[in-house]
Parts: structure tokens; C-alpha cells; sequence
């Protein structure tokens, strides 16, 4: 057997294997690896110890937001130091450039120059409020620009104008309450300048030939319920109203005030009854007015009766357990709206509705002349951290200790009020 070739391809391999790792290996070492990242180090911040204000420059007055000074003009308003106001609202209405919250900032300038007699400076402003509060804002604030902007008009002897801003209010609006407001406004209006007679006329002939137009129904009753009262007139439009309208929940409320007026509880008590029935989910606030129908009527054991009813039907909370309470107050029962009082302090969900609640006991429980239970709350309300409460819970303190006669065991500590 010739050994030869096998032991050749041995060692030429082995030869290759050792240039390979060595030769080329040596030639091309693996990279070194990467330096660990440096991060620069954050210069160190000096300690705030609790209590203290963080380093820094004041703002630049240039740079100062809008807001900061209309939060000073408001200041400035509140203590009646009136330049002061105007030149900080000024200077906020020069810098806020966002519509809607310049429209505050504009009345709030207009009012000003308002007071001044300056009407000529105060109606730009005030149209400029109504324009550019727009749909998105709340009631109250466009109801408050409305108002303003319409006294200038009468003021200056445009009183069409006026009547055209509270006519386009009552067409603009979806709420049944800011149209009524609208609408008694307006009517107002002409009652001031002796046109309201003519404008009655004109409704009771339109209503003639329309006997069922909501709106002259509408307008005819305002009339004669706020601005030229007539309880009978009131009443006799509500009832037509119904009539033409009968499942209308709004013409059905307005026909139960009616009643009320006239004292007509024969018809209020059943028309609240099929209210409730008809609108479930608005029971509990029509139930309490129920409970207030009976005790105007004369019948107490009814309204007592219901009371029971409705903490019964439940659901517990603090408001059933308030609205009872003045239930019982109405009804000369002390001693249960007291425990009501204390049962909706302690179901109470805020600090504030608590302390109502527990102001509210502290009342009921001095007219029951448990004096020890009325100190007992008062002592809670004195921790409030609400001023107004702590003022009304020391000067209730004061006329309890006045009605015993023991204003000499009062503790009064020094420099308090």
C-alpha cells in the first residue's frame, strides 16, 4: 500500500490551518471595542428647602400675558378703585388677541367707561363683546353682554336697535329659558318707552286669527304673568296652550305655575301627579315640589306622608336627605329635619357640601334649642377653610350663647373676628 498521497494532504492541511489563524489572523485583529458613551454632567441645582420660591429673573412687563392684568383690572374692580381698573384692562385688551377671551376683557372696559357716562367710548367695546363671544359661550356670559349692549341703545335713544339685538336673541337661541328672557326684555322695553299697549293689541288680534300660534300664546302670557300682571288672563293662555299643545312638557310646566298663582291646587296637585308619571326620571325634583304643593294647600299629613315616600323609594343621598330636611322645616318638624341635616352631612361627597349641610343642622338644631348639638357643629365649621363659613358659624356661636343669656362664657381670642 503506498502511504504517500495521505500523509501529503495531512500536512497541507495542517500547514493551512496554522496560516490561516496565525498569518491572517495576526493581520486583522477584531476591532478594539467602543469607548463607553460620556455623558456631559447636569451643573447641579440648588437645593429649595419647603416653603421657598424657585431662583430666576422676573418676567419683562412687555412679556406679561393678557390675563395677568385683566386679573388686576378684576382686583382693581372688586375694591372699587376704578382708574386703576380701566388702565390695567386696557392694557389687557391691547394685548389679547384670542377672540373669546377678549370679548370678556371688552365688556369689562365698556363697563367702566359705562360708569363714566362715556357711551360713545363704551359701545364699540360692547358690540365687539357680542360679536365675538359667538355661540360657544355659556348663557350667562353672552346674556350679560347682551344686557349691557342694549342699555347703551336705550341710553342714547336707539331703542330699535335694542329691539332688534333682543329679537335676533330670542330667534338665535335653543333654550326655552334664554328666549323667555329675551322675549320679557323686549317687552320691558316697550313698556319703558309706552309701546307695550299697542304690542298687547297687535298679539290679541293675531291671536284671533290664530288662535293656536305658539308663539303669540307665548308672548301674550309672559305678558300678562311678569310685565302686566293678570293671574286670570295668565292662566286662561296656559290652558289654551296645553290644549293646543298637549304633549308639550314646557306648556304643561307653565300651566302648573298658573295654577299655583291662582292657588288653584284642585288642578295643580293631578296635573304634578301626571308629570311624574309621564316624566319618571324628573321625579324626585317633581316630587318635592308636590310635597310643597300640599303644605300650600293645608295638607301637611299628605306632604308629611310623601316625605316618607320619598326617602323610602331612595335612592340614599345627600340631596333626598337636604330636600327632605326642608320638607320637614316647612312642615314645623325641627327635630326631623335635624336628623335629615345630619344624615346629608355625613352622605356629603365635598368638604363645601358637608359643611352646608352641617351649617344648615346647626340652624335647625338652635330653632329645637339643642344648643350643646348646635356648639357641636359650629366647632366643626370653625376648622373650614372657607371664611364665609367660619364667619356665619361664629356669628350663629354668638346668638346662641345671646339667646341663653350667657354672653359672659363667650371665649373670644384676640385679634380674631
Amino acid at each position: 500500500m503506498n502511504e504517500g498521497p495521505r500523509w501529503m494532504g495531512a500536512a497541507l492541511a495542517a500547514a493551512t490551518l496554522w496560516f490561516v489563524s496565525t498569518v491572517l489572523g495576526a493581520a486583522a485583529p477584531p476591532p478594539p471595542p467602543a469607548p463607553p458613551r460620556r455623558v456631559p454632567a447636569r451643573p447641579a441645582r440648588p437645593a429649595i428647602l419647603p416653603g421657598e420660591l424657585p431662583p430666576g429673573e422676573p418676567t419683562p412687563k412687555e412679556q406679561l400675558p393678557a390675563q395677568y392684568f385683566a386679573g388686576l383690572g378684576q382686583l382693581h374692580m372688586q375694591h372699587k378703585q376704578w382708574p386703576e381698573a380701566e388702565a390695567a384692562y386696557a392694557e389687557a385688551y391691547a394685548r389679547e388677541k384670542q377672540p373669546s377671551l377678549r370679548a370678556d376683557i371688552a365688556y369689562r372696559l365698556g363697563q367702566l367707561h359705562m360708569r363714566k357716562k362715556e357711551l360713545d367710548k363704551a359701545l364699540p367695546l360692547l358690540e365687539e363683546a357680542v360679536k365675538s363671544a359667538g355661540s360657544g359661550a355659556r348663557s350667562y356670559t353672552a346674556r350679560r353682554y347682551r344686557l349691557g349692549l342694549a342699555s347703551i341703545y336705550e341710553k342714547q335713544g336707539q331703542p330699535e336697535k335694542a329691539e332688534a339685538l333682543y329679537e335676533a336673541w330670542a330667534k338665535g337661541t335653543g333654550s326655552a329659558y334664554e328666549k323667555q328672557m329675551a322675549r320679557r326684555e323686549l317687552l320691558r322695553l316697550w313698556q319703558r318707552s309706552g309701546k307695550l299697549d299697542a304690542a298687547v293689541a297687535r298679539y290679541e288680534a293675531t291671536l284671533k286669527e290664530k288662535p293656536n300660534d305658539r308663539e303669540t300664546l307665548d308672548i301674550l302670557r309672559l305678558i300678562y304673568t311678569s310685565v302686566k300682571p293678570d293671574a286670570q288672563k295668565a292662566l286662561a293662555l296656559a290652558e289654551s296652550t296645553v290644549a293646543a299643545y298637549p304633549d308639550d312638557r314646557e306648556a304643561a310646566m307653565h300651566l302648573l305655575s298658573a295654577y299655583e298663582r291662582v292657588r288653584n291646587y284642585d288642578k295643580a296637585v293631578p296635573l304634578l301627579q301626571k308629570l311624574m308619571e309621564k316624566y319618571p326620571k324628573e321625579s324626585p325634583m317633581l316630587s318635592t315640589r308636590l310635597v310643597f304643593l300640599y303644605i300650600q294647600a293645608g295638607q301637611k299629613d299628605k306632604a308629611a306622608e310623601l316625605a316618607s315616600g320619598m326617602l323610602a323609594k331612595g335612592p340614599e343621598t345627600s340631596e333626598l336627605h337636604g330636600r327632605v330636611a326642608s320638607i320637614y322645616l316647612q312642615l314645623g318638624k325641627v327635630d326631623e329635619a335635624l336628623g335629615q341635616y345630619e344624615a346629608a352631612a355625613k352622605l356629603s361627597k365635598t368638604p363645601t357640601e358637608r359643611e352646608r349641610y352641617q351649617l344648615s343642622a346647626a340652624h335647625a338644631a338652635r330653632r329645637s334649642k339643642k344648643y350643646a348639638k348646635a356648639e357641636g357643629f359650629i366647632k366643626e365649621l370653625a376648622k373650614s377653610k372657607s371664611k364665609a363659613i367660619v364667619a356665619q358659624a361664629k356669628r350663629l356661636l354668638f346668638e346662641i350663647y345671646e339667646e341663653q343669656n350667657k354672653l359672659d362664657q363667650l371665649e373670644i381670642t384676640p385679634g380674631t373676628k
